[in-house]
């Protein structure tokens, strides 16, 4: 005999996620035979409790003679009617805290299991597995998962301070940025080389087919800098930009 949950979900965990049932949680459950199940119930000291009132068929303890108990047990509590103990097939399994981290590496960090989130895995679980709590241990299982964290990265990426930049005549600083890549022209142009002057805002844009430093340069100095002269200085708008490399090529022509 085995403590369990005959009744489906409950309606908040319906309402919160989708109950998805998972060929491995089945197969786990029937791998396990009763007397090993029940042996694993009685080491877990709130399941062993809840066992032994409803194996004797003892009616829903009184709230002053469980008041004291622990907030799992509790939790069993406030499920009385709806937990049994049965020989048979189950729809969820009171699982015993032995069987936790064995459950949860099975339908989340095993490579079949992929890894998925809290929602997913909440889903995965609560199609077999109950247990008082265990929202909160899935919560802190996956979040503690470093294949997880690896994988999502920071949360928020640090951004340097704004910073107001004061020109008092035009070719003092212009901004050099890339648009791309568009639909290929006939030409065979696929980006948009755009330069601004902070000054006046004057804005120049150029066909080009790469993005390469060396494209860059050639428009830069045959287009904007033989029409209106070389600015002071040079503000990339986009990481894509080097201006280093600019710089470089420049210095060689």
């Amino acid at each position: 005999m085995r403590a369990v949950k005959t009744a489906e979900p409950d309606s908040t965990i319906r309402e919160e996620i989708e109950i998805e049932s998972t060929e491995q949680g089945v197969n786990w459950t029937q791998s396990k035979t009763t007397e090993e199940i029940l042996a694993a119930q009685q080491q877990d000291d709130t399941i062993a409790i809840i066992l032994k009132l409803k194996s004797e068929n003892q009616p829903k303890p009184k709230w002053e003679d469980i008041s004291l108990e622990s907030k799992q047990f509790k939790t069993y509590w406030a499920q009385w009617d709806r937990l049994r103990v049965i020989n048979g097939n189950v729809k969820q399994l009171i699982l015993p805290l032995c069987w936790h981290d064995q459950v949860l590496k099975m339908l989340h960090d095993d490579p079949v299991a992929g890894h998925f989130g809290i929602h997913r895995t909440l889903a995965r679980v609560s199609s077999r597995f109950y247990w008082a709590g265990y929202k909160e241990t899935i919560e802190i299982w996956c979040k503690c998962c470093e294949i997880c964290s690896a994988r999502k990265g920071p949360t928020r990426h640090p951004r340097g301070h704004m910073k107001q930049y004061l020109v008092g005549a035009p070719l003092e600083r212009v901004a050099i940025d890339i648009l791309g890549p568009l639909p290929e022209t006939k030409n065979k142009n696929k980006y948009i080389l755009v330069i601004t002057d902070y000054f006046s805002r004057w804005a120049e844009s150029y066909p080009m087919p790469d993005q390469e430093a060396e494209t860059v340069t050639r428009i830069f100095v045959g287009e904007f800098i033989a029409r209106f002269g070389l600015p002071r200085q040079v503000h990339r708008s986009r990481e894509t930009i080097r201006v280093s490399s600019i710089a470089i090529i420049m210095s060689n022509i």
